[in-house]
């Protein structure tokens, strides 16, 4: 139930969001940030979208910094999901989401 609340919140935002009047492909690419950054902290824990936000963002620039000349740069671009890619693998609820256990 709270996951649904949250995709029903998230879905508004994203209404909200995408028709400011602003440069709509800029904020399309932010969105796309924001979708990983919930996903790494966990779909039911703000204090965890507020921890993925700063891993996130610092590794964002981190690996920009370190890792783009080996790899020809546009890191920033994918980091997000390859992070939240890997977290998943290992911990499906997010870094600090509620882990569900459903016994039939």
């Amino acid at each position: 139930r709270r996951i649904a609340i949250g995709a029903l919140v998230a879905m508004m935002a994203l209404g909200l969001f995408l028709f400011l009047p602003e440069h709509l492909t800029e904020r399309w690419a932010q969105l796309t940030v924001i979708y990983g950054v919930i996903i790494l902290g966990g779909l039911t824990s703000v204090p965890g979208a507020i921890i993925g936000g700063l891993i996130i963002g610092v590794g964002e620039k981190l690996s920009e910094v370190y890792l783009g000349p080996f790899v020809g740069g546009g890191i920033e671009i994918w980091f997000a999901y390859m992070l939240a890619l890997v977290v998943l693998m290992f911990r499906p609820q997010g870094l600090f989401g509620e882990k569900i256990i459903d016994r039939v």
